[in-house]
Parts: structure tokens; sequence; C-alpha cells
């Protein structure tokens, strides 16, 4: 009869506590909450800047238990939350700041039934988000990125002011003075349009790397150089999105569906929450890219033969020139044009 073995103990380790800083950023001042195992910890305001940050960090690890991981969660609010996230990494690396969709802590803070929205309850409100859904750390572009994103942005808004003064020059005026003043305003952004131009190919130049995914990209018909640029800059590396139905994801591009029961049936349309900028640019190559003669226009084509409304085939246009570019790009390889299929020829009759 065998004897019983006796029972080993194993040291199981206890997982560490993670607490959550939400972060409701201003102008000038940030509000800053806790959220951990137990209740919301207290809200206390900081200055949004660097020093500011710094004794944010501090005041959170006197706060949070001993050897607790921090983590933080701000909203993403242009460049009032980026620089608060540059200067949260200088005081202390290891918080892993997180940057959320600001219409995703909207539907979360209404699903809480808040009835008030201030800065205190904006900062408890996303403290309790990161405990809930522990939102990825943000990664912050590199300098050459941060740079064409910036060029990029003010090109757009540059041709906007451009397309909106040519309008209103073709209707027409009665003063002479206000023709001539219009025309000066033109040449002026047109040469402004130029110069933006000549920078972003001069910063994106500076960066090899970056500069070999421009060029690659480029080799997809109906891509042109504004769009190769912006895409990279607004979306970043596309190496670094697992898959394609991520990156459309990221982008905006993924479809929405509206069904529920037997009665309803919406029509499916492009979820449009990812980079307006990058789907701007997206938009045009779709168009230029469906009066080529190229693979895509067959593919317009036949959704356009199966009663697919225009814009849905172009938004299809968009999600499969995005995805050819990140394929591109993780292959290491140029764009091919596909060869058409031929019909078989018959066999050959003997006389």
């Amino acid at each position: 009869m065998t004897q019983p073995q006796p029972t080993q103990h194993c040291e199981v380790e206890e997982p560490i506590a993670e607490v959550w800083i939400g972060i409701d950023v201003a102008k000038a001042t940030v509000e800053a909450s806790l959220h951990g195992e137990g209740p919301i910890g207290p809200v206390c305001p900081f200055a949004r800047t660097a020093e500011g940050m710094a004794r944010l960090c501090e005041w959170a690890r006197a706060q949070a238990p001993e050897g607790a991981r921090l983590r933080a969660v701000l909203e993403a609010t242009g460049r009032y939350s980026t620089e608060a996230i540059a200067w949260l990494l200088e005081a202390d690396p290891t918080i892993a700041p997180a940057c959320i969709n600001p219409l995703h802590a909207k539907r979360f803070a209404q699903s809480l039934g808040r009835r008030n929205k201030t800065d205190h309850d904006d900062a408890r409100m996303l403290a309790r988000f990161g405990a809930e859904r522990r939102p990825a750390a943000h990664q912050p572009p590199t300098p050459t990125h941060a740079e064409l994103r910036a060029l990029v942005r003010e090109r757009r808004e540059v041709i906007a002011e451009l397309t909106r003064l040519k309008n209103r020059t073709t209707e027409g005026t009665e003063s002479r003075f206000v023709g001539r003043e219009r025309e000066k305003m033109r040449k002026a952004i047109e040469g402004m349009v130029k110069r933006l131009d000549a920078e972003i190919g001069r910063v994106a130049r500076g960066d090899m790397a970056l500069w070999a995914d421009v060029q690659r990209v480029l080799t997809i018909p109906g891509v042109g150089f504004v769009t190769a640029v912006t895409v990279l800059a607004e979306l970043g590396d596309l190496r670094r999105f697992t898959s394609g139905r991520q990156l459309a994801a990221f982008a905006g591009l993924s479809p929405r569906r509206c069904e529920s029961g037997s009665s309803v049936r919406g029509r499916t349309r492009m979820c449009k929450q990812g980079n307006p900028t990058a789907r701007a640019v997206l938009y045009m190559s779709a168009v230029t890219t469906a009066r080529l003669e190229t693979g895509m226009k067959d593919t317009y084509d036949r959704l356009i033969a199966n009663d697919k409304h225009a814009k849905a085939a172009l938004g299809a246009l968009m999600r499969r020139q995005l995805l050819l570019m990140r394929t591109l790009l993780v292959k290491n390889e140029d764009y091919q044009q596909p060869v058409k299929n031929h019909q078989p020829k018959g066999p050959k009759t003997l006389a």
C-alpha cells in the first residue's frame, strides 16, 4: 500500500494592486482622482504644467496603497492632453497613461446615470473607467510623426480656407477693391500651400525608415504623396496593428450594423469613430482610384453592379486601400498590378 505523499504548499504570488488616476484636463489646470479596489478616492486640483504633473504623481503615490501599481487615464483633448501625458511620463515613466476617445468616456458616464457634469465628477468618472475597463497605455508618436501630423493638419486647414475664398470669388463683387484684396489673399494662401508641401517633403525625407514606407505606399495606384504622408503621420506605423480589422476599426472604416429582431433592418454605415483626417484623404484617393483602370476600379464597378450605393462602394475602396498599405509594409513589398484572369481557350479541333 502506497504511503500518501506530503502536501507541498506552493507560495502563490498575490497580484499587484492597481490604482487608476482619473485626470480631467483643462487649459490651465487638471483635476485628479484615484480609484482602486476600494471606494473612489479624493479629488485634487493641479496646475497643467510639468511641475504640476510631478506633484500629481507624488500625491497619487502618497494616496495609493504601498506597492500598488499606478495607472492614469485621460481623454484625448488635443494639445492639452498630449502635453499632460508627456509631463506625466517625464515625472514617472511607470504610470503608463492611457488616452481614450472622449466619446467612450461620454457613453460610460451616461451609463452611470450621472446628473451633474463638473471637473470633479469627470475625474472620478475617468478613474472608475480606468479601473473597470483597463485601457491600453498610450503610445506617443515619434517626433517626426508628430511634426508631420502638425504640418498635414495645417495644410488641410489652409486648403479649406482657400476653397472658401475661391467660392466667394466666383460669386463676384461690386467693389474692385474687394476683388483685388481677394486675389492677393488667394496668391498668399497658394504660396503657403507650396511652402507647406515643401516642408512636408523635407521632414519626411529626414527619416529614412518613414521615407521608405512612403515610397512603398506610393506604388499603390491612386495614392498620392499627400495621401501617403497623411495616413502614416495620423495613424503611425501601420505594422503595429496585429490585424487589418484592428487597423480599419482604429481609422473608423469598419462597418456599423443596425439590426434588431425581425423588424429593424437599418442601413449598414461606416462607424467613423477613428481619425477624420486620415479618412478625408483616403476618400479623395478612393474617388481617384475608382476612375483608374486598375483592379480596384473593377471592385468598385462590381459593387455598383450589385446595387451598392456609390458612397458604400467608395468606403469599401477606402478600407481596401488602407489594408493594402499595411500589407505592403508588413511584407516589405511594392504593389504589383494583378493580372486579369483570361477565359481559357477551347480545345483545338483536328481537321
